[in-house]
């Protein structure tokens, strides 16, 4: 499964990681740049540095073939 995850805070590392080990194409769309930072360096990730909320982000993270797209800022409670 091809699967954009929008926001990573700690459950977002680990989701994303839990993922990608085991198999899944995974792109995370962060805008802290340490959060996105982390994701590049500690785990290989394809991570895009922009808000979710923005159609151009999303549409370079490959949202339009995405399996699923799971949301995961403070604001999606």
């Amino acid at each position: 499964m091809f699967i954009v995850i929008v926001g990573c805070s700690e459950v977002g590392f680990f989701l994303s990681r839990a993922l990608a080990t085991t198999g899944h194409e995974v792109v995370v769309v962060e805008r802290e740049p340490v959060r996105h930072q982390l994701l590049t360096e500690n785990l290989g990730m394809v991570a895009l540095l922009g808000d979710g909320a923005d159609l151009d982000v999303l549409a370079r993270a490959g949202v339009h073939r995405a399996d699923a797209v799971i949301a995961l800022t403070g604001q999606d409670a």
